[in-house]
């Protein structure tokens, strides 16, 4: 029985770290890139008035009161204008995030020689990092509503548009010269 509560507790843990872990991903490129804030939304897609929020210089996070609402969330920046490749590396730092949170936590749950309970919770968070990372990669054409009414698409969907983007760009630059 009290491994079963282990893999319930571990996967609920896993489901609420790896989309803090994904969206740092982009908030990390973020703060590379862009000079204007950052902000991180757990639980809810912009909504500050039912969340805890914490700022570290242009870093602003805010975590709704519900912890198992914590499984969906977005990064969003002040930045006005946007190149191809900002909007690009920003795009991409969650995928990256996750998909490095998945490679590191299940190749170490695999070549660990410890048989310690702490490798149930580990394995989980790398199979919550890839279940992030594929659901994220592929091109979806639901929108997600943000709370000031605005849609966006998912991280497979923005990057497939902006590969388009590129192409129409590259096209413009070929009949110009």
């Amino acid at each position: 029985m009290s491994v079963v509560i282990l893999i319930m507790v571990s996967i609920f843990i896993a489901r609420i770290l790896s989309p803090l872990f994904h969206e740092l991903g982009h908030a990390i490129i973020g703060l590379m890139t862009f000079k204007k804030s950052i902000h991180v939304y757990l639980g809810s897609y912009g909504d500050q008035s039912q969340s805890y929020s914490f700022s570290f210089g242009r870093l602003h996070l805010n975590f709704t009161y519900n912890p198992a609402l914590w499984i969906k969330g977005v990064c969003m920046t002040d930045e006005e204008e946007i190149t191809w490749s900002q909007d690009f590396l920003f795009t991409i730092g969650g995928l990256i995030a996750s998909l490095l949170v998945a490679l590191i936590c299940i190749t170490y749950t695999f070549l660990s020689s410890s048989d310690s309970w702490l490798l149930i919770p580990i394995f989980f968070l790398g199979i919550s990092g890839l279940l992030d990372f594929i659901l994220s990669i592929f091109p979806s054409n639901n929108l997600e509503r943000l709370d000031n009414g605005e849609k966006i698409e998912n991280d497979g969907q923005q990057l497939k548009i902006l590969y388009q983007q590129k192409k129409l760009y590259h096209q413009i630059e070929k009949f110009q010269n």
